[in-house]
């Protein structure tokens, strides 16, 4: 049973509990037995910071809301930063051709990084890798205009025409050179150049020469291209103006002209400049008017100038090898199998001082032909086989004999039936009198007998 206390006893009690619950936020009620308020005691002993209770049977209270707060003003955005230059790609690990250690992934690379150079500073590109021309997006042909010879690393390498494109591969400008292959013979690489005939009929040469210099040296080959192209003519090399040089290197299987139109050089074509052979093959070449790679038994399919045709400027052979036709039914052109020497409103003049012209075809001149005002010149060690002419158009010019001939034959000599005329003069120079016995006559086909050479140069017959 509780205690309970008078209330005159308690007055001192309530005044204390007043400063308490001030202190610790009331009493429940003043009606505390002592155990109660002993416990209550207890409890702010255990809770001395004055803090809320955990758990707290109070509800809690309403949501505090904290006062708006400005907002920030607007941040600039950053100034723009000017894009890094494009980083050059890294040179290839197997490139396309190389400029001693600097590596390219094409040849026009190469080109364009190639210095000017001159004469006697000619900038040398390897090609590594085989390559078709023009390369990647390039629509047109290559325009020399430094001094600049490419040759192949090693093997066989070749930069061959593309499907579609029918312009030249490299044209050699005024002030500039194009030297193909090797300087000198024994490293065995092979740059070869070829223009595709069998799925191209192309409207140019391989190469054009247009007042610069081509070197085509060893190891060098142009092959298999057909120029159908009227204006342009010659099936490898047309040249109008500068120099060509051949010390080793090989035209072969080429084809010039239109079908049914102009047809000459099979190989080269010159309208003037220069061309100079002290080594090397001109072989297979065909000046033709047939389509693709046919060929006729019918000369008049046939052009002029299988091999070479010089209409102005200069040819000198001073070594080296005219010929070759393995179509044993067909002809290399119709007039000058080899070597057809015309006018075209200036002399063309065909000097021979070594090589040998030999198993051409043609309907007349199978080794030489002459036009009425070509000049020919033979020396040294020059040979037009028997089984290859020198044909004389309308009489032709005499050939120069300036020096001694050490090869017996030298040449043969034929005319059109009609032109075998006693005391034509034949051959003119300082040598004649010693050489003349060097060279031939054809019999005429309305002859049973043979002509001959006098002393003085001139043919005689029975």
């Amino acid at each position: 049973m509780k205690r309970t206390i008078g209330i005159s006893r308690l007055l001192p009690l309530f005044l204390l509990c007043g400063i308490i619950a001030g202190l610790i936020g009331g009493c429940d009620n003043f009606n505390l037995s002592l155990e109660e308020f002993a416990a209550r005691q207890a409890k702010l002993a255990a809770n001395p910071g004055g803090g809320p209770e955990t758990p707290t049977d109070e509800p809690p209270g309403p949501p505090v809301t904290p006062p708006p707060v400005d907002p920030l003003p607007p941040v600039d955005p950053p100034p723009p930063v000017d894009p890094l230059p494009p980083v050059n790609p890294p040179p290839p690990s197997t490139p396309v051709a190389k400029r001693g250690i600097l590596k390219y992934n094409s040849l026009k690379e190469a080109l364009d990084a190639a210095p000017v150079g001159s004469t006697g500073n000619i900038d040398e590109i390897i090609l590594v890798q085989s390559i078709v021309l023009p390369e990647g997006t390039e629509t047109a042909g290559y325009t020399i205009d430094k001094y600049i010879r490419i040759k192949a690393e090693s093997g066989s390498v070749i930069i061959q025409r593309k499907s579609g494109f029918t312009g030249s591969l490299f044209q050699v400008n005024t002030n500039a050179a194009l030297y193909l292959g090797a300087a000198a013979s024994g490293g065995g690489e092979e740059l070869v150049i070829d223009g595709q005939k069998n799925t191209v009929t192309a409207q140019g040469p391989l190469v054009n020469v247009s007042g610069g210099r081509l070197d085509i040296g060893y190891g060098a080959v142009l092959q298999n291209n057909r120029n159908a192209g009227y204006a342009v003519t010659g099936g490898a090399v047309y040249i109008n103006s500068g120099t060509i040089n051949i010390s080793g290197g090989t035209i072969r299987d080429n084809i010039s002209g239109a079908v049914g139109g102009n047809s000459v050089g099979g190989g080269i074509a010159a309208m003037g400049g220069s061309i100079v052979m002290n080594a090397g093959t001109i072989a297979r070449n065909i000046a033709s008017k047939l389509p693709g790679s046919n060929t006729s038994a019918n000369f008049s399919d046939y052009g002029l100038g299988g091999q070479v045709y010089l209409a102005g400027g200069t040819f000198t052979l001073n070594g080296g090898f005219i010929g070759g036709n393995t179509l044993s039914a067909n002809f290399n052109a119709k007039e000058g199998g080899g070597v057809y020497a015309a006018t075209s409103g200036v002399t063309a003049a065909f000097t021979m001082n070594g090589g040998e012209i030999r198993n051409n075809k043609a309907y007349e001149g199978g080794g030489v032909y002459l036009s009425a005002l070509s000049d020919f010149a033979i020396s040294g060690g020059a040979l037009i086989d028997a089984n290859n002419d020198v044909y004389f158009y309308n009489s032709g010019s005499p050939i120069i004999v300036n020096s001694v001939l050490t090869q017996n034959p030298a040449a043969r000599i034929t005319f059109a039936d009609a032109d075998y005329v006693m005391g034509t003069k034949v051959l003119t120079g300082s040598a004649v009198s010693t050489e003349y016995a060097k060279f031939k006559v054809t019999r005429p086909s309305n002859s049973s007998e043979d002509w001959e050479i006098d002393v003085g140069g001139g043919i005689y017959g029975p």
